[in-house]
């Protein structure tokens, strides 16, 4: 997305941050951001979701001009709808010869990045307003088979260890 205006590689970055739908995305506003986090509910459930940011994803925003209540706006500085954005996507992606991603995958790729970086299953649920933890194991199987076999191989060793010296 590094080819994209600024515009919609900053929605691309947003997306993958906080791992919205495409529709609460869309109607993120300046009001719903307090402080280090976003307040919003959300538009499929209903649900109340805060969604923690980064320190990158906060210093992205601050330099953001506030050109619309909607912190996502389109390129004459108004607010997108969700179709939008996805039509957007697309096209800058067929533009450079990329196919099988989406604006939705960016959902997937940030409950994988969670899982990856040693996130529980409902730090998972929480960050992604699911309700159910099969809804945030939909979204992390991919996560690192590796670092999860790596984790389990260091509590099995600690484990034994602690048992040898108890004994």
């Amino acid at each position: 997305m590094a080819e994209a205006s600024p515009r919609l590689g900053f929605a691309v970055r947003l997306a993958l941050g906080t791992g919205l739908r495409r529709s609460d995305l869309v109607k993120l506003t300046w009001a719903d951001l307090k402080g280090d986090h976003f307040e919003i509910c959300q538009q499929k459930t209903g649900a109340p979701v805060f969604v923690g940011l980064t320190e990158e994803l906060l210093a992205e925003l601050a330099t953001m001009p506030r050109v619309a209540e909607t912190i996502i706006v389109g390129d004459l500085g108004k607010p997108i709808t969700a179709a939008s954005l996805s039509r957007m996507v697309r096209l800058k992606l067929r533009d450079l010869g990329v196919t099988g991603y989406s604006i939705h995958g960016l959902r997937k790729n940030a409950g994988n990045e969670i899982a990856e970086a040693g996130g529980t299953e409902r730090e998972i649920m929480v960050r992604l307003g699911h309700k159910t933890p099969q809804m945030a194991a939909h979204y992390t199987k991919r996560a690192s088979q590796e670092k999860s076999m790596r984790s389990a191989v260091e509590k099995l060793e600690r484990a034994r260890a602690l048992k040898v010296a108890n004994q």
